[in-house]
């Protein structure tokens, strides 16, 4: 950061506090913005001094994100008829924030699976589908009907074939 001297002097304002009154601001719910309105330095240094220390940042916000949460019962439970939008906004809000900060506890949690098919089962299906074409040719396509049985014979496919009507 040189020829910054202006961030130098902020984040060295900052590190006058010492890194665990900071971060017990992030475990307070303190937003970038707010430290730096806190400390009265620049947003830009902030953000810099956050991301010198991002594996405290992280704890510190993961702490942060059950604060949230026990604030946004504090608030649901509080909530009266004239205040009602309100706390819902706020509620939302913490519940997001919360969500963004500590993912695996505040998170959507969605299913998801995935279907990954290798090459040789590809060539194996290939090879299943030309055995059936070829046990349908060897037969009267007019008067029968492939009944395949798949299965592996070692590391070969094989079907089974079964003529429905005599020809």
């Amino acid at each position: 950061m040189a020829g910054q001297p202006k961030k130098q002097s902020d984040i060295a304002k900052i590190e006058a506090v010492g890194d665990d009154a900071v971060l017990e601001l992030l475990e307070q719910g303190y937003t970038t913005r707010k430290l730096a309105e806190h400390f009265s330095v620049s947003l830009g240094s902030v953000s810099v001094w956050l991301r010198q220390r991002t594996e405290a940042v992280s704890r510190a916000r993961a702490r942060g994100a059950h604060a949230l949460a026990d604030q946004a019962l504090d608030l649901a439970d509080g909530a009266t008829l004239d205040t009602e939008r309100l706390a819902k906004l706020q509620i939302d809000t913490r519940k997001w924030l919360a969500s963004k900060w500590n993912a695996m506890d505040y998170g959507d949690h969605r299913p998801s699976l995935t279907v990954n098919i290798a090459a040789a089962h590809l060539t194996d299906l290939r090879g299943l589908l030309v055995a059936a074409q070829q046990a349908q040719q060897a037969l009267d396509v007019s008067d029968a009907m492939v009944i395949g049985d798949a299965s592996m014979q070692g590391d070969q496919p094989a079907l089974s074939v079964t003529k429905l009507k005599p020809t």
